[in-house]
């Protein structure tokens, strides 16, 4: 696994070439079709989320969110056990601070450092037409200011929904 990292070919240890002619097409993989599957992954590398998760609005303390389709409300490329779930800080009024641990494991045990570049959060809830500013304050922390009709609000006991790339 390369993710929370971007990866290139080179990454897995492509381009590959065929040592001999491809005999049986129905069990071999071609050098150039195997090429085109690691392209196409690596690629994804770059622009799929590492996270998504929701949150209640709070006034003191946000929490993650389960809903009847969602046990965890939180999923992320590293998985989603209690071990690297994600921790809330309400630094103010609309101020929430999320994060994440700096490394993570991948499924075969090798660890790899979390770099969140962006994200944006939307209402999942509720009747406000509100705006959202989700950015990143270091490698593994987003923040995100939550504003009702322009002023900061805690959205309590509103579902909040953000995608972090």
């Amino acid at each position: 696994m390369t993710l929370p990292a971007i990866a290139s070919v080179q990454t897995y240890g492509g381009p590959f070439v065929d040592a001999l002619p491809q005999e049986d097409p129905q069990s071999e993989v071609a050098s150039a079709s195997f090429n085109q599957v690691l392209n196409d992954t690596s690629a994804m590398t770059a622009t799929s989320p590492r996270v998504i998760l929701q949150f209640t609005g709070n006034a003191t303390l946000p929490v993650l969110s389960s809903t009847a389709t969602w046990t965890s409300g939180y999923d992320s490329v590293w998985g989603n056990s209690i071990v690297v779930a994600p921790v809330f800080l309400r630094n103010s009024i609309g101020n929430v601070s999320i994060t994440f641990p700096a490394v993570v494991n991948d499924q075969l045990g090798n660890p790899h450092p979390v770099t969140l570049r962006f994200g944006k959060a939307c209402l999942c809830s509720g009747t406000l037409n509100p705006s959202f500013i989700v950015s990143t304050t270091s490698a593994n922390v987003v923040n995100v200011l939550m504003k009702d009709a322009g002023s900061l609000s805690d959205m309590v006991g509103l579902l909040i929904a953000v995608e972090i790339f």
